[in-house]
């Protein structure tokens, strides 16, 4: 007899143990959806999903440095807008296949990095900018 059906039995005496086996699916399956509808990283700082980006570039995982990167980026993070713009600069090169080239992204990125005081960001900005014109976005 499944520990359910044991355990309601002895409180109650009568509890079916084909009621008892249904409730239970549906609370554990209530619990598994609810703990995927939340993203993981919703309640973490932009500086603790920078330090998640770099642990994943050590590891090779540039998708998920990418994911990580983004939203340290989009909220203002320096060192985030920094890396993400040199990593979208840089491509597969350094990054394999899960990284596409974006010049325009990049540039994007290192001028908002710049006006926060990045001199990475700034130099890097520059560089892009001196481009002939049939190259820019």
């Amino acid at each position: 007899m499944p520990m359910v059906c044991r355990l309601a039995r002895r409180q109650t005496g009568r509890m079916n143990c084909f009621i008892a086996r249904p409730l239970l699916l549906l609370l554990l399956a209530a619990l598994a959806a609810g703990a995927h509808t939340a993203p993981a990283d919703s309640r973490l700082t932009n500086e603790q999903l920078f330090e998640l980006a770099l642990e994943a570039q050590s590891h090779r995982d540039y998708g998920q440095m990418l994911d990580h990167l983004h939203i340290a980026a989009q909220g203002g993070h320096r060192g985030a807008q920094e890396l993400l713009g040199v990593v979208l600069l840089q491509g597969r090169q350094l990054f394999g296949a899960q990284v596409t080239r974006d010049a325009c992204a990049a540039r994007i990125w290192l001028a908002r990095a710049a006006e926060q005081g990045s001199e990475v960001g700034r130099l890097h900005r520059d560089l892009l900018n001196r481009q002939r014109a049939e190259m820019r976005c």
